[in-house]
């Protein structure tokens, strides 16, 4: 989880020079889908053009640099360049001799190996007079050389033909199965809402950003698949919107400390940050099931319009501060959706605070 939190900010920037850069270069059909993806050729320019290669490298090393943390969690700093370079060897079709990267599955994996590697590295005693040398020579070198012949050798191209096989049948679930987008989503957005920013949430993020992460690597923008990434950005701020409402709403359920908490939860909630809710989750531990009923209900409907998100805040306002596409007004549907998922959150509050209250004064 340490190594997605690093690189969330890459992604969510990398998407939106993406995005802007198409929205201001290709013009669209009456379905507000992109008629011209030669970027080139595009009537916007040069400007268009370069910023959207800017995008294009946030992309290209997102994937080492997502390595190359991982591999630090685990092996220390002796990890840091051998997995950076593994990450980017493992991901490159051209290097692997195959039409597709591993991705961020092989950058797992890669991190792994180089971080255990590092581990194991650096239980040997040598002498003072080298220890300089091996933090800038002999454990990069060695690491390198070892990582390299594990990818090309053993592990590379059968990784790679596993992550080809998985997101091509994605797309193809997503295209000739109508619900199939609706019944992921249900599932990454129910993630997102059960522990508010812990590991099932942060796995959720990661399933999300991988696909999109790989796809728009292998397909460009064109073929990327960014509806699970809409799923969780949308699923995010459910549960902190929901328990602000609940509060300005219901005030007789909440103590005077309570409704501040809310207001700040509403606050974050607007700013895409789900750990606006922890503290009530903590005093209350029965309101998980609201928080994961409503994101999951949102992930779900998101899911089924197909709607598709570049990056941004992950709230109502990445209507305005990100970029979608989809559906004819797929803006309109993502405030929508996220604000009726809000409500039907503070709805369940409400249910389950009253019955804790009656609870207790009964007894």
């Amino acid at each position: 989880m340490f190594a997605i939190s690093k690189i969330v900010p890459l992604t969510v920037l990398s998407g939106l020079f993406l995005a802007i850069a198409n929205a201001s270069a290709f013009s669209m059909d009456a379905e507000l889908q992109y008629l011209d993806w030669n970027l080139i050729s595009a009537d916007a320019g040069e400007f268009f053009k370069k910023l959207y290669e800017v995008g294009q490298v946030g992309f290209d090393l997102m994937i080492p640099l997502f390595c190359m943390y991982f591999a630090k969690g685990i092996g220390g700093k002796y990890a840091l360049i051998p997995a950076f370079i593994g990450g980017y060897l493992v991901n490159s079709a051209n290097f692997l001799g195959t039409s597709f990267g591993a991705g961020f599955i092989g950058a797992i994996l890669v991190g792994i190996i180089t971080g255990f590697l590092a581990k194991f590295i650096d239980r040997f005693n040598l002498p003072k007079f080298l220890l300089p040398l091996m933090e800038y020579l002999i454990a990069p070198l060695c690491l390198t050389f070892f990582v390299f012949l594990i990818i090309y050798f053993i592990i590379g191209k059968p990784l790679a033909t596993m992550v080809e096989f998985l997101y091509a049948s994605m797309n193809y679930l997503t295209r000739q199965y109508e619900y199939a987008p609706a019944v992921y989503g249900i599932i990454l957005g129910g993630m997102v809402g059960f522990d508010l920013g812990g590991p099932i949430n942060k796995t959720a993020s990661l399933v999300s950003s991988a696909i999109f992460i790989d796809t728009m690597n292998q397909y460009g923008i064109g073929g990327v698949n960014a509806i699970p990434q809409a799923v969780t950005a949308s699923s995010i701020s459910v549960a902190p919107l929901g328990l602000g409402i609940a509060s300005l709403l219901f005030k007789n359920l909440f103590s005077q400390q309570e409704k501040i908490l809310g207001n700040s939860a509403l606050l974050m909630g607007f700013l895409g940050i789900s750990e606006g809710g922890i503290p009530f989750i903590i005093k209350y531990p029965k309101l998980i099931l609201a928080n994961t009923l409503s994101s999951a209900c949102v992930g779900g409907f998101i899911g089924f319009f197909k709607i598709q998100f570049f990056g941004g805040i992950g709230s109502p306002l990445g209507a305005v501060v990100g970029v979608t596409s989809g559906p004819h007004f797929s803006s309109y549907y993502w405030v929508c959706i996220i604000l009726l998922g809000a409500m039907l959150n503070a709805l369940m509050y409400r249910q389950i605070l009253k019955q804790i209250h009656d609870n207790n004064q009964m007894s």
